[in-house]
């Protein structure tokens, strides 16, 4: 059985940068006659690239009974993409921050220059018990040191509180904070934030020990899902870190998008990131998609991106040669190819193969 393409791909829609060319992208959404909007596509900077193994092919992908049938029937033919407000962190920056989730930092202490690391500008702020870190664009993270999720083990474990009492912590914590949760973001999941492993001597068995869950916030456009506002809460039931991966934004212009089919198709293509599948010891004969999502791709927290843009993400389980099930991700960039010009960019192991004519799983 062939299997197709290299276990390590770059999504080509990881912090892109978009020119517009007069007002051919800021008509009327939807608009696309007359000449085609002008979208420059290039790196923001030296991305972290997914694991490469040379010689470990991606699976076979095979699809799920009607997961690309209702993704066809439910994803509109173009989506808006937005361009992202910049702004640099500065002292006042970080010190807003405090203020609105309800720290106080002696601002007198500190000066007025940002930090910098390798993967740009950020300004951190701290008294030794809380920690405000700020990236452009409005992003930023709040540590409370002293409410640390991690107790010594077997002196103490403190288990993560259930579902609905961490909803009604952070729900809490939201209101007390006015104008720290962005406008227009709501709670969509709650979800296991930190996960301690440790040998039980008794049973002899590794067990791992959920002692944190985080609430996650997220905005809406065009009914699809864009940045992240999460909450973390101790077993305790304390906030002990938050964390804003929502930057600002405002509308560029409506763009058309691929078809569920042709994303299904770019999967063995350059323009895919696969994550999940690059075990040096594994070998995939068959991956199972069995679902087919649509969301606007915002990077990590600290990434430099000038757009925010809608990718494809396909979800789904594979299983190795020894029987283990792993589940990944798969993200191809959703606006058509002739809207953007070429990326130019090196590819660990080389370019993607698609399998060859005549094998199932490609639709």
């Amino acid at each position: 059985m062939r299997r197709g393409g290299l276990a390590a791909v770059v999504l080509v829609s990881t912090g892109v940068v978009v020119c517009v060319v007069a007002h051919w992208c800021l008509g009327t959404p939807g608009s696309t006659a007359g000449r085609k909007p002008s979208l420059r596509a290039i790196p923001a900077l030296d991305l972290p690239r997914p694991a490469a193994t040379p010689g470990v092919a991606l699976p076979e992908f095979r699809w799920e009974a009607r997961a690309l049938e209702a993704a066809r029937m439910y994803f509109p033919d173009a989506m808006m993409v937005y361009e992202v407000v910049p702004s640099m962190p500065n002292r006042d920056t970080a010190w807003n921050v405090a203020q609105r989730a309800g720290v106080a930092l002696p601002l007198e202490r500190y000066a007025a220059l940002p930090e910098t690391d390798q993967s740009g500008y950020y300004y951190y702020l701290t008294d030794g018990a809380v920690a405000v870190t700020c990236f452009p664009d409005g992003n930023y993270g709040v540590e409370w040191r002293d409410r640390s999720p991690v107790h010594p083990l077997p002196e103490r474990v403190i288990l993560a509180l259930g579902v609905d009492e961490t909803a009604a912590v952070t729900e809490q914590f939201v209101a007390d904070t006015a104008g720290l949760l962005p406008a227009a973001a709501r709670l969509t999941q709650v979800v296991p934030k930190l996960v301690r492993h440790h040998w039980n001597s008794e049973t002899r068995v590794e067990e791992a020990q959920i002692l944190t869950r985080a609430a996650v916030y997220r905005r809406f456009r065009d009914g699809f899902p864009e940045g992240r506002f999460s909450v973390e809460i101790n077993g305790d039931g304390q906030v002990c870190s938050i964390h804003r991966n929502m930057r600002d934004v405002r509308p560029i212009g409506r763009y058309p998008i691929l078809s569920p089919t042709e994303a299904a198709a770019a999967l063995y293509s350059d323009a895919a990131r696969v994550e999940g599948l690059s075990a040096a010891d594994a070998f995939y004969e068959v991956a199972l998609i069995e679902k087919a999502e649509m969301e606007y791709y915002d990077g990590a927290l600290s990434w430099r991106i000038d757009t925010i843009q809608p990718i494809y993400r396909f979800t789904g389980t594979a299983r190795d040669a020894g029987g283990r099930t792993t589940e990944f991700h798969a993200l191809v960039p959703a606006v058509r190819p002739e809207y953007t010009l070429p990326v130019e960019m090196p590819r660990p192991g080389g370019a993607a193969v698609k399998p060859g004519a005549g094998d199932a799983g490609a639709p």
